[in-house]
């Protein structure tokens, strides 16, 4: 099982648990139920990419364009909404190769907030200008994204690891991190009551 299959796998529970708080896809969902889970993503986002920010990356990832902090920012402001801060794990998000796991949940939910957008549209006619452009990932060019996501992942787990041992020492930390990130933005969308 390569380390993509391992993450999927890997955090299954959690990411379930994370969907399944979040209204972003009712037929009801209000702008209040949106706004609150936005400002919890980005009170979990924005300090994760400032650590993320210091690590350093393969110049094949881009990572200072993979950022999402932009995007928060705009929405924030075009809702008239403030950012909040919500303390993380300190050992998240702070050392290469574990930190690949949260950058899996973060580029995950670009591929999800493909659909989240089109509703958005739909029911509280919000687009990339008004409000939702953090849900829009990267465009036309989110699919493109994840796929040298996945491959820069790939190579690091090849290339960095080549003792069996070390490469399942390193899969499992990665699994870990993801698990973590993924409960960091529980505990962020809880503590808001977005449902």
């Amino acid at each position: 099982m390569n380390i993509l299959e391992r993450l999927k796998h890997g955090t299954r529970a959690e990411h379930l648990a994370l969907e399944a708080s979040l209204p972003l896809l009712h037929p009801d969902l209000t702008l209040e139920q949106y706004a609150a889970v936005l400002r919890a993503f980005a009170g979990v986002v924005l300090p994760l990419e400032r650590r993320l920010a210091a690590l350093p990356w393969p110049a094949a990832l881009d990572y200072p364009a993979r950022r999402h902090t932009p995007a928060l920012q705009a929405d924030l402001g075009a809702l008239g909404l403030s950012a909040p801060e919500f303390a993380l794990p300190h050992t998240l998000a702070t050392t290469l190769p574990a930190a690949y796991g949260t950058l899996y949940v973060l580029e995950g939910s670009t591929l999800g907030g493909q659909l989240i957008r089109r509703h958005l549209k739909q029911h509280l006619k919000l687009d990339t200008g008004s409000g939702a452009a953090y849900f829009s990932g990267y465009g036309p060019d989110t699919g493109a994204k994840w796929r040298v996501f996945g491959q820069v992942l790939l190579e690091c787990a090849q290339s960095d690891s080549p003792v069996e041992h070390r490469a399942s020492t390193m899969a499992n930390e990665i699994v870990q991190e993801a698990r973590m990130a993924f409960g960091a933005f529980s505990a962020a969308v809880a503590g808001w009551e977005v449902l």
